[in-house]
């Protein structure tokens, strides 16, 4: 697959567009009809950490006395990511990410990767093998080329049922993810859309997993290349 493949899906020269209306954010985070209890405890204490930064901002509908998930803070057994960001060699390599435009959601793990997190697998590290020997933990799809080339990453996908798209093609009851690709022409990274957060999650290589407001945030030359094929698989 040549690089104008990606052109169908998207944005012009820019990953500013898809989905990345600033005036949406989080609005599963920040909406004050949402119950806290509908939130796993270690989802509910990252919220209320965002909510906290949020009102400092002035920006946090509970902030205005509607049900702060802050008040969660305390009550909370303390978790490996509360009021932490995320490692400090994540931040040096990527230069667009920061507190204002994602949020940690998960502790460090190598057991998963981007590529698995992006079609719901959190048990496997999705990666080719060229010699089709797998380490404990690892897959790749078979009938996919065992190799890093972008073209086979969607072929990865595609024997997962998804299907290359574009952004009018969306609909609610499909995953939408996004391939990104690096300066070479190899598969680099894969994001998932959170259609009730209204941002993208992502797994940052073995480290943690964050959502993010925008898919530039992940872009650049010491980052993950660029944003350039969107899928979709049905996910009723």
């Amino acid at each position: 697959m040549d690089k104008g493949h990606g052109q169908i899906f998207l944005y012009g020269q820019s990953s500013h567009g898809i989905f990345e209306n600033p005036n949406l954010g989080r609005a599963d985070f920040t909406n004050p009809n949402r119950n806290a209890s509908n939130f796993p405890p270690q989802m509910a204490v990252a919220i209320a950490s965002y909510c906290e930064r949020q009102s400092s901002k002035g920006k946090c509908h509970h902030a205005r006395g509607r049900g702060c998930l802050a008040g969660l803070v305390g009550r909370i057994p303390e978790l490996c990511f509360v009021n932490q960001w995320v490692a400090p060699e994540i931040e040096r390599d990527f230069p667009l990410l920061s507190r204002n435009n994602s949020l940690k959601t998960s502790c460090d793990t190598e057991t998963y990767n981007c590529l698995a997190w992006a079609a719901r697998d959190s048990n496997r590290w999705w990666e080719p093998s060229h010699d089709g020997v797998f380490d404990p933990g690892q897959y790749w799809p078979k009938g996919a080329p065992r190799n890093y080339e972008f073209s086979s990453l969607v072929k990865a996908y595609e024997l997962h049922g998804f299907e290359v798209c574009r952004r009018q093609d969306l609909a609610l009851g499909f995953d939408i993810i996004v391939l990104y690709e690096d300066e070479l022409g190899r598969m680099s990274h894969a994001a998932r859309w959170l259609y009730e957060d209204e941002c993208w999650t992502s797994k940052l290589g073995p480290f943690e997993d964050i959502s993010h407001d925008y898919l530039s945030t992940l872009e650049g030359d010491t980052a993950y290349g660029t944003a350039r094929v969107m899928m979709r698989r049905y996910h009723p």
